[in-house]
């Protein structure tokens, strides 16, 4: 992976057939996340994908701060 060239972030469905469950591989470039946006990402889609399971609608919890209103908020503080 570039950061000069798309894509960023892959995303890969494996079948491995009715006896083994299936897989989900996602790459992403090192500097296009942080350790903590990964954390909640998959946070994210593990509750999404017990949701599914259950059969009930996905509901993921409120957004907090967004980035713009983060690195705004770190302008006025500096």
């Amino acid at each position: 992976m570039s950061l000069s060239e798309a894509p960023l972030l892959r995303v890969a469905l494996a079948h491995f057939g009715a006896a083994r469950p299936d897989r989900l591989l996602l790459v992403v470039h090192h500097l296009a996340v942080d350790g903590v946006s990964l954390r909640i990402l998959f946070e994210d889609l593990q509750t999404a994908y017990e949701q599914l399971q259950a059969g009930t609608p996905i509901q993921l919890p409120a957004k907090t701060t967004s980035f713009k209103r983060w690195s705004e908020q770190l302008r006025d503080y500096a």
